[in-house]
């Protein structure tokens, strides 16, 4: 917390709304009841509750106040930056007197438009409706400078540009342009009561909010509500064409305080439901009296994510506001232990420090999971009802208490401020120490099976858990694959999440190939096949050789003991990291038909003749390919014959072998 302020007099005073000025200095508007210590700009009050604004500079510093004195009440209910003005609107009875300019009405309460400019001064203000018309409350909202909406809630009769809607009680939606000229008006008329919940406005679209009893008709739907109170939310364009509608129904009451369209335009609500609710299709369940819920759609109208906190008193939700990076900052108040789920789904239990409730604020990211709460503690009831956040990632609350608050600066610097009437005004300046705040657990790990790594965060941080599984800044023990995810806080308390994945690392798989038969002196060719390994190695039960000896594809090429033995094993091997597997193929070697083998067969030089027969081989020829005769009649009466083919260029030669038998050929290739 960087700042804090209070405002007000000896009665009853609230706040109903907070800008930032063009030149960075903050503005609050609302109402005052008595006279305001200090007031720098007004007269002494002459009636219970009157309107009120107040200035405070860019630090939260106040630099002036004012009260508009008049004799019944009135009140400012919201405002928006108009250019370098401020577009207010209220409520007021019988004569409304702002500045040197009045307006006077009929009704029990009317609404007005007013135009203040920087220095405090109302330069232009405008009722409305017709002088008979009762507005009970109205709500403005701005997209961009030429375009603005007002929304309200009427009862009895109401005539708004001629236009006036059949039914006695409702609510109004309509377009108004920079100088308060009330355009284009629709109506949704009520059976029983109407409560104007929230409006908000992006350049494409506007949403009202509120709750109503009994039945509600927006265009051709006509709502009942389920209990005592339900809540709606209709999404329009900007020419009232009914975009998206929702209703959360309860059999008890359900109340929407506030709304916010963003502008990836999701839609965001707080509030609070009685007993149980039904949202989107999702039951919601209670804790005790009143329980807070928070909701947003996303852009297609899908609901992004929901989140309720009760305890066994009333709790209340009562703002909602977009931060920078598409999260949400929620306000609610509680009376008794309030218990907020976090990403585990374990609950952040927070104290009040009064019967009467205290307030917070609780930080959501884009998927609804708590990032940070703040708990305000006070002696009497105080709660946020205004929350501005800036680019800067600073952060406007204001809100109402009674008697004491319990503030802590951002020097760890305690102190109490303290009202001056029954319930006073208070504004916080924040710093959002957990923008940009994330955590990165790391690139996946791969486990051994039958192994265990421990995991722990390789950043500093305050504490950090690993949820599900954990305890607290104790490193996890694991054995088994999966998705861990780690919760981490900084020094601020802010808290971030993220995920690494354990991969269980899988043995090599390894296929030599089937088992084969081959002739005599021809090469094996060898294809393996392997998976999750690496190194691929050949080795065997002979003693011939291997070209190459790594690496899948291989050939080799049989000894005269392979030849001999007529068979052996060929094993390929191959390795991961944590183990090596291999896998093996019998080769069984035939004999050649004509009893005579040459190997080895391609041969880099020498090649050996073989006959198993009982007959000795007589005589050979050697020739090239091309029929030229290297040499003839070899007289060899042996069963075994070796010729050096080194100084002969690589190619395939031909050896004719004369048996008693008979005549036959041998190919030999040389490399």
């Amino acid at each position: 917390m960087l700042k804090a302020e209070h405002f007000g007099g000896p009665g009853w005073d609230f706040v109903n709304g907070v800008i930032r000025l063009q030149n960075g200095d903050y503005m609050y508007c609302g109402s005052i009841s008595g006279d305001i210590p200090g007031d720098t700009l007004g007269l002494f009050a002459a009636s219970n509750i009157n309107a009120w604004v107040a200035f405070t500079d860019s630090l939260g510093n106040i630099s002036s106040q004012k009260e508009f004195n008049n004799k019944g009440f009135d009140t400012f209910t919201s405002m928006v930056l108009l250019g370098n003005n401020i577009l207010l609107s209220g409520i007021f009875q019988d004569t409304l007197f702002l500045d040197s300019l009045m307006v006077t009405g009929d009704a029990h309460t009317s609404g007005f438009l007013a135009i203040m400019n920087p220095d405090g001064e109302i330069i232009n203000l405008a009722t409305i409706a017709s002088p008979e018309s009762l507005i009970s409350n109205v709500i403005l909202t701005g997209c961009n400078p030429e375009k603005f909406f007002l929304a309200g809630t009427y009862r009895d009769t109401i005539q708004i540009n001629n236009s006036q809607p059949q039914g006695r009680s409702g609510f109004f939606l309509s377009q108004l342009n920079p100088v308060l000229e009330v355009q284009n008006p629709v109506f949704f008329k009520t059976k029983g009561n109407a409560v104007l919940g929230g409006l908000s406005c992006n350049d494409s679209s506007v949403v009202i909010a509120g709750s109503f009893s009994d039945t509600l008709v927006i265009g051709d739907t006509t709502l009942v509500a389920l209990g005592n109170n339900d809540a709606f939310i209709a999404k329009f364009n900007h020419n009232f064409t009914l975009q998206k509608l929702e209703i959360i129904s309860s059999p008890d009451d359900v109340e929407v305080k506030s709304v916010v369209l963003t502008r990836q335009n999701q839609i965001g609500i707080a509030g609070s439901f009685k007993g149980s609710a039904i949202l989107s299709d999702t039951l919601l369940s209670g804790k005790g009296g009143f329980d807070i819920i928070a909701a947003v759609w996303d852009s297609t109208g899908k609901l992004q994510w929901v989140n309720t906190a009760g305890s066994i008193g009333n709790d209340y939700g009562w703002a909602i506001a977009q931060g920078n990076e598409n999260d949400f900052f929620v306000s609610g108040s509680f009376t008794h232990v309030l218990a907020i789920p976090d990403e585990n789904g374990e609950m952040i239990e927070l104290q009040p420090e009064s019967f009467f409730g205290n307030t917070f604020i609780a930080k959501y990211d884009q998927r609804g999971i708590l990032k940070a709460t703040f708990n305000l503690p006070g002696t009497s009831e105080d709660f946020v009802s205004e929350m501005l956040i800036n680019t800067n990632n600073t952060l406007v609350a204001s809100g109402n208490f009674f008697e004491s608050l319990l503030l802590t600066a951002y020097d760890s610097v305690s102190y109490t401020m303290e009202s001056a009437g029954s319930k006073d005004v208070f504004t916080l300046l924040f710093k959002d120490m957990c923008a940009g705040y994330t955590i990165d657990a790391g690139p996946a790990l791969y486990l051994c099976p039958g192994e265990t790594m421990m995991l722990e965060p390789d950043f500093a941080c305050s504490g950090y858990q690993w949820l599900h599984y954990g305890s607290t800044n104790t490193p996890l023990e694991v054995t088994q694959p999966g998705y861990y995810m780690l919760m981490a806080m900084n020094e601020y308390g802010c808290m971030a999440y993220d995920t690494v994945q354990v991969e269980l690392i899988p043995p090599p798989l390894v296929f030599a190939g089937n088992d084969t038969i081959v002739q005599p002196g021809s090469p094996l060719v060898l294809t393996g096949v392997m998976e999750s390994g690496q190194n691929p190695m050949w080795t065997g039960s002979g003693d011939g050789y291997f070209s190459p000896p790594s690496g899948l594809e291989t050939t080799y090429y049989f000894s005269n003991n392979d030849i001999s033995n007529q068979s052996i094993w060929l094993i390929l091997t191959a390795e991961n990291e944590c183990v090596s597997v291999a896998d093996s193929l019998k080769v069984d070697i035939l004999m050649d038909d004509d009893g005579i083998t040459a190997f080895p067969n391609p041969a880099s030089s020498i090649v050996t003749l073989v006959r198993e027969e009982t007959q000795p081989m007589q005589y050979i020829t050697i020739t090239k390919q091309t029929g030229f005769v290297l040499e003839s009649g070899i007289p060899v009466n042996n069963f075994e014959f070796t010729y050096n083919l080194q100084n002969q260029p690589p190619g395939t030669y031909l050896f004719y072998i004369t048996t008693e038998a008979g005549t036959s050929c041998k190919v030999v290739n040389k490399l």
